[in-house]
């Protein structure tokens, strides 16, 4: 994917496996794909937005009622659970065990590197 945003087919691709996993934190089966720095989200020239995501179950993501969850009590998350860059990681050497998947050296090193 390099400097490029990846293909539909390449993302919906992706999107398809990442929900397949289950919750990053449960491993339940109903998630929402969390993208964690937003669908257009860069890092270091590197557009990782539709590939930085998490599948999350519902109360992890945006209710509001539930501590902790990423969209309202993202410090409480993190300090919960582990950050966003650490879950995606250990995921994506979980789905590596499967096949491959479409992302580079380089953009993981973008994602590690936004902080999240």
């Amino acid at each position: 994917m390099m400097n490029s945003k990846p293909s539909k087919a390449v993302e919906k691709e992706w999107l398809s496996r990442v929900a397949e996993y289950g919750c990053v934190v449960t491993r339940e089966t109903n998630v929402i794909v969390h993208h964690c720095i937003g669908r257009e989200g860069k890092s270091q020239k590197y557009h990782i937005g539709r590939i930085f995501v998490l599948p999350l179950a519902h109360r992890f993501h945006d209710n509001g009622d539930f501590r902790p969850n990423v969209t309202m009590a993202r410090k409480e998350f993190v300090a919960e659970v582990g950050s966003e860059s650490s879950l995606f990681r250990g995921m994506c050497l979980d789905l590596l065990e499967d096949g491959p998947i479409p992302i580079t050296e380089e953009e993981m090193r973008a994602i590690v590197a936004t902080n999240r």
